[in-house]
């Protein structure tokens, strides 16, 4: 009886254990073009949502140098702009689809070519 409260116990705050798939990670890299030099697009807030969506999106700010790490479960997933950015007179927002793998790492580059 002790043995399966304990492993109820453990399955409970780790339920990534129960179904054998760990999380992935994304990293996210927002950067625009000035001068023909890459500049980091710093505090730029994303919203992250499964797709399809069953639940509110998680909100992830941009470093100071214009990315971000976000483990996520294995999954398809809708990053997209919170606001646009301005940005030399423009105004730049993204909308992209990732798939996310179990133990794997995607990289998801923003930038005013896409």
């Amino acid at each position: 009886m002790r043995r399966a409260l304990i492993l109820a116990t453990i399955l409970a705050v780790f339920p990534g254990l129960a179904s054998g798939q760990e999380p992935g990670v994304l990293h996210i890299k927002v950067t625009l073009v000035d001068a023909g030099r890459a500049m980091p697009v710093p505090r730029h807030a994303l919203l992250i949502s499964d797709d399809p969506p069953t639940s509110t999106p998680r909100r992830v700010v941009t470093a100071p140098d214009g990315t971000a790490d976000v483990r996520l479960r294995p999954g398809n997933y809708i990053v997209e702009s919170d606001e646009p950015v301005a940005f030399d007179g423009k105004g730049y927002q993204w909308r992209r689809t990732v798939a996310i793998a179990s133990a794997r790492e995607v990289v998801l580059e923003l930038t005013a070519a896409n």
